[in-house]
């Protein structure tokens, strides 16, 4: 496998994190494969590790590493979704505390305590994405993988293609994703949307998970009467920006 050889796979459950197992897999590679479950991931997501875990057991005798807070700090411990009400605390681009709390802290720790180098962790970084961090071990720009070439991958796998990795909180969704959230799961967001108004009367300003744009509610009066942007599935193929390791 060469020099960069990954000791392990940070997994994001998403398009490129997957075909990157599947083609370590493929060409021999064994190791853990890890991901790091906030308590906030879409149902569809959840699905999919099952379906991906059982296909990892019966090719390769392999399963996905899933940890939780048992690995995150006390302050933590909880999933994202109770610490949001908990603290009225929303998850900020700028800051990316969840990225940090709920994904690299929990990787961080499991690695020390199983003797694990985590820079030896592999990341899903596809090589239309080279940008990102560069000094990450990314299989996928070294063979010139595009995300594309992940899609092919999987579906020669006889697997489906798993939707956007991310959080159903994120504050890096579209509109389309908000909306998506908004007809699929109405509970839900309105949950947010009054958690929202919670984190402003604590931090005594406005404060909202789409910073740059409008509030839960005030969208959420656009869904009603009918102006909101179309619904764009291909907002699900890219992506997730606050995906520091996985995707």
């Amino acid at each position: 496998m060469g020099e960069s050889s990954p000791v392990g796979v940070s997994y994001g459950a998403g398009v490129n994190s997957t075909a990157l197992v599947i083609e370590l897999c493929w060409r021999g590679w064994r190791g853990p494969i890890i991901f790091s479950d906030t308590g906030a991931e879409h149902d569809d997501t959840y699905r999919y590790l099952d379906t991906f875990d059982a296909w990892l057991s019966r090719e390769f005798g392999m399963m996905i590493v899933r940890i939780g807070g048992e690995y995150r700090s006390a302050r933590y411990r909880m999933s994202l979704i109770r610490a949001m009400d908990e603290y009225r605390q929303l998850p900020f681009p700028g800051a990316r505390w969840c990225t940090r709390e709920y994904k690299i802290i929990p990787l961080q720790r499991y690695c020390g305590a199983n003797g694990i180098e985590f820079d030896s962790l592999a990341v899903g970084i596809a090589a239309d994405e080279s940008h990102r961090q560069p000094g990450k071990i990314r299989p996928l720009v070294d063979w010139g993988m595009t995300r594309d070439d992940c899609a092919r991958t999987i579906a020669s796998a006889g697997l489906p293609i798993p939707r956007r990795s991310g959080c159903w909180c994120c504050p890096f969704q579209t509109v389309a994703q908000w909306r998506e959230l908004w007809e699929t799961n109405r509970a839900k967001y309105i949950w947010l949307s009054w958690l929202e108004r919670q984190a402003s009367f604590a931090a005594g300003r406005t404060v909202t998970l789409r910073p740059d744009g409008d509030s839960l509610f005030t969208l959420a009066n656009k869904f009603v009467s009918g102006q909101p942007e179309p619904f764009d599935m291909s907002e699900f193929y890219r992506p997730c920006m606050c995906r520091t390791y996985g995707g």
